[in-house]
């Protein structure tokens, strides 16, 4: 496979192999502009090759198949605006875990430039549901590194709650995550509303009094315990009850001698931790986005 790029921008191709950190972020990214002498004449070959998805076919040893995130890297380092519209076409790459980790903090880079493509690909129902959650936390991740683009952010967010009713739960217990996140007291009434649809996903969320007592608006003695707890799922609270007649079965033969063999079948395979999941928001441990633990992109 022959890729068709002019220096600098072949060179960005070609970085290396990018290795997995528990703590991701870009200040733990190669200096692209400096070391490379990347300017604003490369940005739109650079873009070409954020979008190049020939990297992911490539075979796993070879560098190039981390090609598309040094392209993206070294468009947040330019904060190129150019690239908030083309960006977009990479949210909806369902399990590829470089996009979800990784794109809110370019989004973040480019800046409040960014907010209005992001606002209309997230206020597009068409789109699948694994996008616009990524464009949820993009927005969030502009706020956070541009305090004078929060307002607007928050904007653009709590305005997605309008439709509360029409979204998935877990759209909604997603945009109200990053709004408590972000402090954002005035969309108060946007959350209220949203909960009254009863179509909010509050595994993710939250209940409204924890939602309440986050921003400031209510003490936690003002409520029971009670109130606190989040409402399960419907499938979900039939899983828990399926869960438990399998254990009330198993407690009658509980006191049963167990053969090697069964507790074989019992043992978790090697490397396998039980319970890990997307992290406390919804997305990876440091808001934005899991790592993929072969260290290279899923197909």
């Amino acid at each position: 496979m022959r890729f068709n790029y002019q220096p600098p921008v072949s060179k960005v191709l070609a970085y290396g192999v990018i290795k997995p950190r528990k703590q991701p972020g870009p200040q733990y990214w190669p200096d692209y502009v400096g070391e490379l002498e990347l300017t604003h004449e490369h940005v739109m070959e650079l873009i070409r090759l954020a979008l190049d998805r020939e990297c992911q076919k490539v075979p796993s040893q070879w560098v190039e198949v981390y090609g598309q995130v040094h392209g993206w890297r070294a468009l947040g380092q330019l904060k190129a605006a150019e690239a908030a519209e083309p960006l977009l076409s990479l949210l909806g790459d369902e399990g590829d875990d470089w996009v979800t980790d990784e794109i809110p903090y370019v989004y973040g880079m480019i800046g409040a430039v960014a907010i209005p493509a992001l606002a209309s690909y997230l206020g597009k129902s068409s789109k699948q549901d694994w996008g616009r959650m990524t464009t949820i936390s993009c927005l969030r991740a502009i706020a956070e590194a541009n305090p004078e683009a929060q307002s607007d952010c928050v904007a653009a967010l709590a305005a997605q709650l309008d439709d509360a009713r029409r979204n998935a739960p877990e759209i909604n217990g997603l945009l109200i995550a990053e709004l408590v996140e972000l402090k954002a007291v005035d969309a108060a009434p946007a959350i209220e509303q949203a909960y009254a649809t009863d179509n909010v996903d509050e595994l993710m969320a939250g209940s409204w009094a924890s939602i309440q007592v986050s921003l400031g608006l209510k003490m936690r003695s003002d409520f029971s315990e009670a109130d606190f707890q989040p409402k399960i799922p419907p499938e979900l609270a039939e899983i828990q009850r399926l869960g438990r007649m399998g254990a009330e079965m198993s407690d009658d033969v509980a006191d049963a001698p167990m053969s090697l063999s069964d507790a074989l079948m019992m043992s978790p395979e090697p490397g396998i931790n039980a319970g890990k999941g997307f992290g406390g928001n919804g997305f990876g441990g440091n808001g934005f986005g899991g790592t993929n633990k072969n260290n290279k992109k899923k197909k």
